[in-house]
């Protein structure tokens, strides 16, 4: 996509301030490209695998003069956009980080000093947005979302998505020379709305972009018949990073249907799939197996007409190598 099609951005499912330093290193800053990964904080990326695929951008960027840029569009944290901000004062030789990023802590429960932070933080940019022109925009976006996620506890899975959707049309919109990969969760990337009886509506994030973006915007999920992954596995109450494994599929699910071809790797269009109603395919995230609360996380989801433009379906996987500090 990147060599032949005109791709020039990478999305990713992290945090905006997170991604700035790694994005800094593939534009040829020297910088320990270790360090620059873990700041994305989660498992998903932080392996030998996305190491490879960062090396790559850093070596494409330095020989060509059509530059790769790799952007978090997630609001997850606020600890990510503190290290961003603190880097931008010493370089321009201030120190006045507002007090609520040191005394605002995890779980993030009194809403008094939620609201505080956020009207000293919308204080503190008014004089902070001009030290970073090409960035402040979108780290001020994202820690009004993060502050008020937590001040408006509910709905927070479709506020979630929302605001990752904005981030990249925000991002479009300053960048319209722009054309984007945006590596996700396929629950994230698909076109989904819900419907609930409350007359609460969820929509995904992917469903956010199509009706924005219309036709320009492509979902393509991805899935394995069976395999290896890594994800976190709730052992006697405790949450234990592990190796799991699913078995190849069976009945009426879309991985079953698609091994017919006996393809290790096939990229199929969506619309073609029969039955698709009936139909359930395999949806994993980071847990896996019995939560904390005694929920078990099961392998398939229901699928819909239109959730998906296309596939990539391997027929077997591997878990990812976990970089080392």
């Amino acid at each position: 996509l990147v060599e032949n099609k005109g791709f020039n951005t990478v999305f990713i499912e992290a945090d905006y301030s997170a991604c700035l330093k790694l994005n800094r290193y593939i534009n040829g800053e020297t910088d320990n490209v270790n360090d620059a990964i873990f700041e994305l904080i989660y498992f998903a990326w932080t392996t030998e695998e996305m190491k490879e695929f960062v090396e790559w951008m850093r070596v494409f960027n330095h020989n060509s003069d059509e530059k790769i840029q790799i952007v978090g569009c997630d609001m997850q944290s606020i600890s990510d956009d503190k290290k961003e901000i603190e880097r931008i004062l010493i370089n321009k030789n201030m120190d006045s980080i507002p007090d609520f990023f040191q005394t605002l802590n995890p779980p993030y429960n009194d809403t008094s000093k939620l609201q505080q932070a956020l009207n000293d933080w919308n204080i503190f940019y008014n004089s902070f947005k001009g030290l970073e022109p090409n960035t402040s925009n979108l780290i001020n976006a994202t820690i009004n979302q993060f502050l008020q996620h937590k001040l408006n506890n509910s709905n927070q899975y479709n506020y979630r998505d929302s605001c990752m959707a904005i981030n990249i049309i925000n991002y479009l919109d300053r960048n319209p020379n722009s054309k984007g990969i945006w590596m996700a969760h396929n629950g994230h990337i698909s076109k989904t709305r819900y419907d609930y009886p409350t007359s609460f509506s969820y929509k995904t994030a992917g469903q956010f972009l199509s009706e924005n973006l219309k036709a320009k915007y492509v979902s393509i999920a991805q899935t394995t018949n069976t395999g290896q992954f890594n994800a976190w596995k709730y052992i006697k109450g405790r949450p234990v990073f592990s190796v799991c494994e699913i078995k190849k599929a069976k009945g009426n699910s879309l991985e079953k249907y698609l091994s017919k071809y006996n393809a290790k790797i096939l990229f199929y269009a969506y619309s073609k799939i029969h039955d698709i109603k009936k139909m359930k395919y395999t949806e994993i995230g980071h847990t896996y197996g019995k939560t904390n609360s005694n929920y078990k996380v099961k392998r398939y989801k229901k699928l819909k007409e239109g959730k998906f433009d296309y596939v990539i379906y391997f027929e077997q996987t591997k878990q990812t190598t976990i970089l080392k500090k």
